[in-house]
């Protein structure tokens, strides 16, 4: 988060940055969809040859894997770049100036392009072994490069995709050096034990790729609104999902489902329970983004280039975006259950479904009505809507019962409660309470909705009980 205040501080709304917005979009979709492959075809299988103790098969499949990554991906980036100017066209509506710079930043992602996967692949050898930190560490490292050279030079062109590549650079090599005890960088990419795994990959592909295509198809039609338009959706979309990605319930459900996979009656009450905690979350955050986007952006991130105007565009995209924090976390809940049941196709339908009512939104909002990129935002909320009802009627097909009655009943029971703290935080709006008194406000807000639902005596407010005391247990937990 820290990594986009000062970004946007630095460069503001501005054609650079919708070009990186645009240019990472297109290079999520057709380098990142492989690189995540690289998690799920290769941790289970080493996993097991280590618990196996087969320490020195585990380290020859590290070989065959590193060098089919490495392959891999100069045939990709070799592609990517011979193609690179009709790929372009994919921001349709960009101006000659965003579409000569998008042209020119292949040149500077071609680093991000070539070792993306081979250092995917390397994270998940690292996650084999429990290395966890290998990851979130490069991580930090590359989002610290980055600023560095934001400050250092922030009207080189292109600096946002070089000193991204820079940090890839230095994530690669710190990540071959932790691995050389563990991992051979050498072996056969057509070994036998490859070939077992790769079956499975155009499936996840597909999946993977089309959640990318959906991000990218918003940024296809923001590029026909102004400058600033597809900076101004990213970053909203960043803001969006920070609250609901820290809360992260999914982890619970899959806690849940696990332990009660066996007991058919106990595994649906489990699953409507926390259901029902992720309504209440969700309309919660709803209500703080619709009432606190505003002055939140405002104190964040007006400063530098980033003026008021941008604010306000931004914060009015984020309201759109706050009209699904209910699919927000649950869509990613109930997908993981498919996942433990190997329904990848449930998964794959539930996302076209979403492309589909994104299309279509998106066009009504943007060229019929031009409601702008506000209404490209609300064509996005929308359709995650449509996938999540989508994805409780795909998880009634695994013989799960969802009680929707129910669901329906507490969605407008929580939505008069947070009416109701919302109306009550509004009264001290007229004390003085200096820069931070939007937190204030939200911090009141968030302690009056939640008051009658923890003392309430339902089921639903049990399990609200339960998890919020978890969660002050991990806050406490941390502190020590």
């Amino acid at each position: 988060m820290a990594k986009h205040v000062y970004i946007a501080s630095a460069i503001g709304l501005s054609s650079e940055l919708d070009v990186f917005y645009m240019a990472n979009a297109i290079l999520t979709l057709f380098v990142t969809s492989w690189s995540r492959i690289a998690d799920v075809i290769a941790v289970p299988e080493l996993v097991a040859r280590i618990k196996k103790g087969q320490i020195q098969a585990a380290q020859n499949l590290t070989g065959d894997l590193f060098s089919l990554s490495c392959s891999f991906s100069l045939l990709l980036g070799t592609l990517l770049t011979a193609f690179w100017p009709w790929i372009t066209h994919l921001a349709w509506g960009f101006d000659n100036q965003r579409q000569a710079l998008l042209e020119q930043s292949v040149f500077w992602a071609e680093p991000l392009i070539l070792l993306t996967v081979p250092v995917s692949m390397l994270y998940s050898f690292a996650k084999a072994r429990r290395a966890f930190y290998l990851r979130y560490r490069n991580e930090f490292i590359t989002s610290i490069i980055i600023l560095a050279c934001v400050t250092l030079y922030p009207t080189s062109p292109g600096v946002l995709i070089w000193s991204f590549s820079l940090g890839v650079i230095v994530s690669f090599l710190l990540a071959l050096l932790e691995s050389k005890a563990s991992v051979n960088f050498w072996g056969n990419p057509a070994s036998s034990s490859v070939k077992a795994l790769l079956p499975m990959a155009p499936a996840l592909l597909v999946f993977f790729a089309v959640e990318y295509l959906y991000a990218l198809v918003d940024r296809q039609f923001v590029s026909f609104l102004p400058v600033g338009a597809i900076s101004a959706i990213a970053y909203a979309w960043t803001l969006a999902k920070l609250l609901p990605s820290l809360l992260r319930i999914e982890g619970a459900f899959m806690t849940f489902y696990a332990e009660s996979k066996d007991h058919p009656e106990q595994r649906s009450d489990q699953l409507n329970s926390l259901i029902s905690a992720g309504i209440m979350a969700g309309v919660c955050l709803s209500l703080i983004v619709w009432e606190y986007a505003s002055p939140f952006i405002s104190l964040v991130l007006e400063h530098g280039k980033f003026n008021k105007s941008n604010t306000e565009l931004v914060a009015r995209c984020t309201g759109n975006f706050g009209i699904a924090m209910i699919p927000f976390l649950l869509i990613p809940s109930l997908g993981q259950i498919c996942q433990v049941e190997n329904r990848m196709k449930l998964l794959v339908r539930r996302t076209l479904f979403g492309l589909i009512l994104n299309i279509a939104f998106c066009s009504l909002f943007l060229f019929v009505l031009e409601w702008g990129a506000e209404g490209v935002a609300f064509a996005t909320s929308i359709s995650h809507w449509g996938m999540l009802l989508l994805s409780a009627a795909l998880v009634r097909k695994l013989n799960i019962g969802i009680r929707y009655r129910r669901h329906v009943l507490w969605f407008l029971t929580t939505v008069i409660y947070g009416a109701s703290a919302l109306s009550m935080t509004r009264l001290v709006e007229n004390l003085t309470l200096g820069a931070w008194s939007p937190v204030i406000e939200c911090s009141i807000f968030v302690f009056l909705y939640f008051l009658p639902i923890l003392f309430g005596k339902g089921s639903d407010s049990a399990v609200a009980k339960i998890l919020f005391l978890r969660a002050l247990k991990k806050l406490r937990l941390r502190a020590g």
